[in-house]
């Protein structure tokens, strides 16, 4: 008991800190908010995988996965082809759940903050890709997060009809 009071102490000084604050100051309690919708379509609802790339183009993370059978993720084929390196597919904790249905929405939450990663201090890329069962691929939606970024909305963009981002205040 006495350690974990100590090391809550420990953990209130560091946060408390100028230079824990100065780190981490830009993004903290901020997330982006995205929210797709898929366009009308029919047969197997389309697999969607969001991922961070950095600004020189290489692979960070995988942000969220809309698929629950890993056994198709390499069909994702940019997604696949960059992350193959640094992120194994069972090491992938992303996972929504099921694909998003045609012509429904879903909104995911990501912390514009993940350890030491700042996706908004200008040096990040958001990137999309949907596919359908039967092939149909987009692979170059890219985000630019650049510095100041408060969100975009970006329209028919293959089976995305569309794609919402905001930047929200955890506070509001």
């Amino acid at each position: 008991m006495k350690s974990r009071i100590k090391l809550i102490l420990a953990l209130t000084a560091l946060t408390a800190s100028p230079q824990f604050s100065a780190l981490y100051a830009d993004s903290t309690g901020k997330t982006l908010e995205i929210t797709v919708t898929i366009r009308d379509g029919s047969n197997d609802n389309p697999m969607m995988v969001l991922w961070l790339e950095n600004d020189n183009g290489e692979f960070v993370k995988t942000l969220h996965m809309f698929s629950k059978r890993k056994t198709h993720y390499d069909k994702l084929k940019s997604w696949a082809s960059k992350s193959k390196a640094t992120e194994k597919l069972t090491d992938i904790d992303a996972v929504s759940g099921a694909t998003v249905g045609w012509n429904q929405s879903s909104t995911v939450s990501i912390p514009a903050q993940i350890g030491a990663i700042d996706l908004l201090n200008g040096k990040y890329v958001l990137r999309i890709e949907s596919r359908t069962h039967f092939g149909e691929n987009f692979r170059s939606l890219t985000v630019p997060l650049s510095e100041g970024y408060t969100g975009s909305a970006l329209e028919d963009i293959g089976t995305l009809k569309s794609v919402d981002i905001k930047v929200k205040d955890k506070t509001n």
